[in-house]
This record gives C-alpha cells, sequence and structure tokens, in this order.
C-alpha cells in the first residue's frame, strides 16, 4: 500500500530488498521514492540504482547514507557522507554515527538471488516522455485542472473567513483597554451596561450582525465543473 500511494504521485516506486539476519530473521522489502534515486536502465530495466537517505543535520551538516545497487555484478556499495543540503560532501568512516554502524563498505548479493532492487512504474507509457521507463503520475496530464480547482477552493475558504459575523455597537458599550494604545474591546458575554445615551429604540442603539455570503453552492459546482 504504501508502495501504491508513492507510485500514484511519482509515477512510480523503487522497491529494495532487504537480508539482515543481525537487524531481522527474514528478508524484507522497504518501497523508495524516486527523489531519492540515481536509476540505470538498459532496455527499459533497471540494472543498478544508487538510493541516498538523510539520516540527521546537524547544523550546516547533512549526514547522508548512500548505497549503490548493481543487479549485474550483485553487489551493494555503501557510504557514509556529510556535506550540505546542496552538496554530498565528504566521506566519512560508516561507523561514525550510530546509524551506519555494523554496515559493510561492500558485499555480495546472497546466494541464489539476481535482484536486490525494482522499480515499478504506476501507468506505462509516459505520455510526456513515450520512451522512457518511467511510468507517469495519477495526476499526469491533469495540472491545469488541479491548480484550477485549487483557485476556487482558496476562493471557497476566503469567503469563509471574511464572512464570519461581525457585531456593530455603540461607542459606549465599548470598553477601554487596558493595554497603552490598545483602544476598546466589546465584551459579547457582559450582561448588563450602563445607560446609553442614544435612543435604544433607533437602530444606533441597538447592537447588530452582519455577515458575508459564504457562496458555498457556487464554489462547489464551479469545482465539479472542471
Amino acid at each position: 500500500l504504501e508502495a501504491a500511494e508513492i507510485a500514484a504521485a511519482f509515477g512510480g516506486v523503487y522497491l529494495r530488498a532487504v537480508a539482515d539476519p543481525a537487524a531481522n530473521s527474514t528478508p524484507y522489502v522497504t518501497a523508495v521514492d524516486p527523489s531519492r534515486v540515481d536509476p540505470v536502465f538498459v532496455d527499459g530495466r533497471l540494472v543498478a540504482a544508487t538510493i541516498w537517505t538523510d539520516l540527521r543535520v546537524d547544523g550546516a551538516s547533512v549526514w547522508r547514507w548512500v548505497e549503490n545497487r548493481d543487479n549485474r555484478s550483485r553487489t551493494i556499495e555503501q557510504g557514509l557522507y556529510r556535506g550540505t543540503t546542496a552538496n554530498l560532501g565528504r566521506r566519512m568512516p560508516l561507523d561514525a554515527i550510530p546509524e551506519t554502524q555494523g554496515l559493510t563498505e561492500e558485499s555480495t548479493y546472497p546466494a541464489g538471488v539476481e535482484r536486490m532492487v525494482w522499480y515499478v512504474p504506476n501507468v506505462l507509457p509516459n505520455r510526456r516522455h513515450p520512451s522512457s521507463p518511467h511510468g507517469r503520475a495519477d495526476v499526469q496530464g491533469a495540472e491545469s485542472l488541479c491548480a484550477a480547482v485549487d483557485v476556487i477552493l482558496t476562493s471557497l475558504v476566503r469567503d469563509v473567513r471574511l464572512g464570519r459575523a461581525r457585531m456593530v455597537v455603540p461607542t459606549d458599550a465599548l470598553t477601554p483597554s487596558a493595554l497603552t494604545g490598545g483602544g476598546s474591546v466589546f465584551n459579547p458575554e457582559r450582561e448588563i451596561y450602563t445607560t446609553l445615551d442614544v435612543d435604544p429604540s433607533s437602530e444606533a442603539g441597538k447592537p447588530h450582525l452582519f455577515q458575508g455570503a459564504i457562496r458555498t453552492s457556487e464554489h462547489i459546482d464551479a469545482a465539479f465543473a472542471m
């Protein structure tokens, strides 16, 4: 399910097999989003992939775990780098931080295992790049539609914000704020007020509410009409 969610958004997902008896008695598979994978495809088939993971941010420094999985040579190379958000940086010993302690810089696939990294496209072909092995995301081709719906729903939220009820009260019903320069405030929970020097039967002497229109139906209709 996690891999399917990633593939729907990114157009595909990488599956990374892990066989580490020290961490887990059985092999397991993790889903990796394409934003942190540098793949190598041959005839549309994934043959190798470099995967990086940001492990920690130490001030301006970023610690990254980088591993290269090569299905052709059946090898895994691992390294730890200390750099910045923009640069990979300098290679560090794997035991420099707890997250990578115990890892080996180079190892081979277990006996009988030919692949330990896969790419699963979401949908093919990729309409923008028909010859690409990368799949297409669920929203590919509908970006302008999504942007238009976003504008409509943003306008609806603005209507809700501006359409909140507001109360108009006579000046004498306001209480000076205790803060210097804080102006005056009106307490809607107050039950008794002193006599106001206005005609209570007039509109000016009566607190009243006004509320802007919240065009819910119009916005929803416009969104569904897209």
